[in-house]
Parts: C-alpha cells; sequence; structure tokens
C-alpha cells in the first residue's frame, strides 16, 4: 500500500471515531466517483469527472457560507420545510430506538410524515444527530441525478448531449440551493431519474438475473418517490404506468394494420365500459377534479405571493369553459411563474436571470421534442415525457403560490434539460456500449 493512502484511510479512520457521518461522507464520495468513472466511457470520463467535482466543490463552498447564516441564527435549516424533515426524523430515530411507538410518531400534526423522515430516522440512528453531512448527502444525490441523465442521454441520442443536460442540471442555481438544504427536492430528482434509466436500462438485452436487479430498483425508486409526497405522486406513478403499459402494448404490434385493430377493440371495450360503468367513472372523475380545485382554493388561501387562475367559484367550476382556462392557465403560470410583474420581492427578483434561461430553455427543449420526432428516436422518451404531462397537468392545477412552484417546477426541470439538449445536437447514432 502506499503510504499516501495509508496516511489517507488513518485520518479517515482517526476522525471517523468522533465524527461518524463525516467517514460516511466521505467513503460514500469516494464509491460514487469511483462507480462513475467505471460506467462512463472513457472518453467522457475526463469532462463528466470534471463536471461533477466543480458542481461538488460549488456546493461545498455555499454550503460553508449558509451553514454559516443557519447557525448564526441558531436554526437547524434556512427553510420551514426542511427544518420539519430534520424534527420528524428525529422522532423517528427514537422510535427505532423504542422511545415512542408508531402512533404517537404519526400523530405528530405538524411535521409531514414520509420516506424522506424515515431516511433521516435511520441516519440519526446509525451517525447520531450530524446535520451537516445529513444534507451533503442531498449534494451527492444531486450529482448522481446528473450522471444517470448524462448516461441515459449517451444511451438513446449521444453522449454529447448527455454531457450538456448533465451540465445544466448540476449548475442550474435554483437546484444547487435545494442541494444544499435538508429539503426534498434532491431526493425526488435523483429517484425520478432513477426510474427513467431503469426504464431505459430494461429496454436493453439483459440476463434475467439482471432484468431482476433492475426491477427491484425500480420498485424502490418508485416506492420511495410515492411516499416522499403521497397525495400528488401516487396517483401521477399510477397512471404513468397505464398510460406507459398502453403505449408499449401499441408500439409492439408489427404492422400499422395490427395497431389499428388494437385501437379499435381498445375503443370500444373503453366505450362499452363507459356506457356500462357512467356513473362510476364519471363520479370519480369528477371526485378527482373536486380534489384538484380544492387543493388550489385553499393554495390561494396560504400565506406568501400567490396568483389567480380563475376565480375560486364552485358553482363554475364544472363549465367547460371554465375548465379549459383553468388547465391552460395552470400549465402557462406553472411553466412561466414567476412573470416579470410578479417580482414583489426581492428573493423573487433575484430568480429574473434564471428565469430568463428558462424560457429560452422551455423554447429549446420544445425545439428538441420536435427533432427526436423527426429522427424517429421519441420511443425512449415516451416514459418521462408521459411523466412531464401528468406532472405539469396536476400541480399546476392544484398550486397558485408562486414560491411553491418554483420548488415543484424543478423536478420537471431535468427533463427539459435532456429536451434542450437533443435540440442542439444530432443523434450519435453509435451503440450504448461503443458512444
Amino acid at each position: 500500500m502506499k503510504i499516501k493512502t495509508f496516511l489517507l484511510l488513518t485520518l479517515v479512520l482517526s476522525v471517523s471515531i468522533m465524527l461518524p457521518g463525516f467517514a460516511a461522507a466521505v467513503i460514500s464520495t469516494w464509491i460514487l466517483f469511483i462507480l462513475i468513472r467505471r460506467a462512463t466511457p472513457e472518453r467522457d470520463r475526463g469532462t463528466l469527472t470534471g463536471l461533477l467535482s466543480a458542481a461538488l466543490l460549488m456546493r461545498l463552498a455555499l454550503f460553508i457560507i449558509l451553514q454559516y447564516l443557519v447557525f448564526s441564527r441558531g436554526m437547524t435549516d434556512i427553510f420551514g420545510d426542511a427544518r420539519d424533515n430534520i424534527i420528524q426524523g428525529t422522532i423517528f430515530a427514537d422510535y427505532f430506538r423504542g422511545e415512542f411507538d408508531i402512533g404517537r410518531v404519526l400523530s405528530v400534526d405538524r411535521y409531514n410524515t414520509h420516506s424522506m423522515s424515515v431516511f433521516n430516522g435511520l441516519y440519526f440512528l446509525i451517525f447520531g444527530m450530524d446535520i451537516i453531512f445529513l444534507k451533503y448527502i442531498n449534494m451527492l444525490a444531486m450529482l448522481a441525478a446528473g450522471w444517470l441523465i448524462y448516461d441515459f442521454l449517451r444511451r438513446t441520442y449521444s453522449a454529447t448531449a448527455g454531457l450538456t443536460a448533465c451540465a445544466i442540471v448540476l449548475f442550474w442555481p435554483t437546484l444547487v440551493f435545494w442541494s444544499i438544504t435538508g429539503l426534498k427536492e434532491a431526493h425526488l430528482i435523483f429517484c425520478l431519474a432513477a426510474i427513467f434509466w431503469v426504464i431505459r436500462r430494461l429496454a436493453d438485452g439483459l440476463r434475467w438475473t439482471e432484468k431482476l436487479l433492475y426491477l427491484l430498483a425500480l420498485a424502490a425508486c418508485t416506492g420511495y418517490t410515492v411516499l416522499l409526497k403521497y397525495k400528488m405522486m401516487f396517483p401521477i406513478l399510477f397512471l404513468e404506468l397505464v398510460l406507459l403499459a398502453c403505449y408499449y402494448i401499441l408500439r409492439n404490434r408489427r404492422t400499422a394494420r395490427a395497431r389499428g385493430r388494437l385501437v379499435f377493440f381498445a375503443s370500444v371495450l373503453f366505450a362499452a365500459g363507459v356506457l356500462t360503468f357512467h356513473g362510476l367513472v364519471f363520479q370519480k372523475l369528477k371526485d378527482l377534479y373536486g380534489v384538484v380545485f380544492s387543493y388550489y382554493v385553499g393554495s390561494l388561501n396560504t400565506l406568501g405571493w400567490n396568483y389567480v387562475i380563475v376565480p375560486p367559484d364552485s358553482s363554475q367550476m364544472y363549465n367547460p369553459a371554465f375548465i379549459v382556462k383553468y388547465f391552460a392557465g395552470a400549465w402557462l403560470h406553472f411553466l412561466a411563474e414567476p412573470f416579470p410583474w410578479h417580482m414583489y420581492s426581492p428573493s423573487l427578483l433575484s430568480t429574473v436571470p434564471e428565469m430568463a434561461v428558462w424560457y429560452m430553455l422551455l423554447l429549446f427543449s420544445a425545439a428538441g421534442l420536435i427533432k427526436l420526432k423527426r429522427r424517429g428516436k421519441i420511443a425512449d422518451f415516451v416514459p418521462m415525457l408521459i411523466f412531464f404531462v401528468l406532472y405539469v397537468s396536476s400541480l399546476g392545477m392544484s398550486v397558485a403560490n408562486i414560491g411553491t412552484v418554483i420548488r415543484f417546477r424543478d423536478a420537471v426541470m431535468p427533463i427539459t434539460a435532456i429536451l434542450a439538449a437533443c435540440a442542439f445536437f444530432e443523434p450519435s447514432g453509435r451503440t450504448a456500449d461503443g458512444d
């Protein structure tokens, strides 16, 4: 063993006795970079490692500044939601030690119980109340998401587009900011990137043991994502699964005539089902629409800067013109807020540079979508496109707060970056292994 390696290991082990979280951070970073280097083609290895290293160093510098401000004010995090996540994590840690029963844990009404709370609890159980390195995991999650985005595009379009999309995601200002706090956005983006990446890998020729491992990973990421925000993510991912199954059934028909027959029979069965169960079907849809609208009205009544898509008048909510205006307004505001005339505070004003780039990114993503269709490359992007439509529609129709929209929108920002990168480059035409 080289003397430098020996001294480094000795230092890490010595510090680990006092700070086990530090050891976890060092070892996790080392493992992540080793895995990424091994899984990245040699010609992209240096560039990608440089991007990830620069992104990590920038986050560490900003994290030190932010944590100084947080500690100087006697807080655990700058965001209320992040503080709640940490407090809920300590409650779960006590539950794991046997100090609470599960009923008492779930009865704490102020804090949202979700999968990240459980994750935080397990971390506190193993490493103690080490908030610093708990937040460091968010940085690693965002780096891993960047690599997944790169590798997805390398396999489906081109490595150059993958590097471009990875760089956009790694250095996107709000994504940098969320990843140095205790918020769950980094976990959400990583899981979504992993879901789309695994779906793409399952399309390759794999052995049954490999497919089983990928399916287990898909189940784990999907379950974790759903439990991060159950009311929001469960219906979205459930509909995603149904629509994706329908798409693959149609795609795997060998001829256009076979697809036509399948669509015809499916339409007949659907029509028959609607006629038979029309009361139940339409009532369920009506109930779901009512729930979404009630969330929107509730969001209008929250503190902060809100916008009005439609008047919160329940007597008009089932009017077709009202629904069309509601749906169109949801997409417009979700994708475009804050508008230049909605810069009500210094924090919103600080988003002006990012929003200017975001508007351009939306235009390039539309161009990328058209290019994918023309180049016959759209099939591999269907899962994320379905998710994008469902996510924007449901969240756009249930949120009215500008700050909340900015955070929620960042979950699909990587999809926009992927499509925009495709607009800049042509597909490589090479295999995944050779790209």
